[in-house]
């Protein structure tokens, strides 16, 4: 038996307000683009 498993990872690098930067990984497309504004929530992050 060969078992073969695939998982794709959205990497999102953000640079904050402050000048913070963090790194966010999606399961699935987060739907957002470079220069869009967002806010931290909890481990995620949202549109401001």
């Amino acid at each position: 038996m060969n078992l073969r498993f695939l998982m794709l990872v959205a990497l999102l690098t953000v640079r904050f307000d402050n000048g913070d930067e963090r790194v966010y990984s999606f399961d699935h497309d987060p739907a957002m683009l470079a220069g869009d504004l967002v806010r931290a929530s909890g481990a995620s992050i949202v549109r401001r």
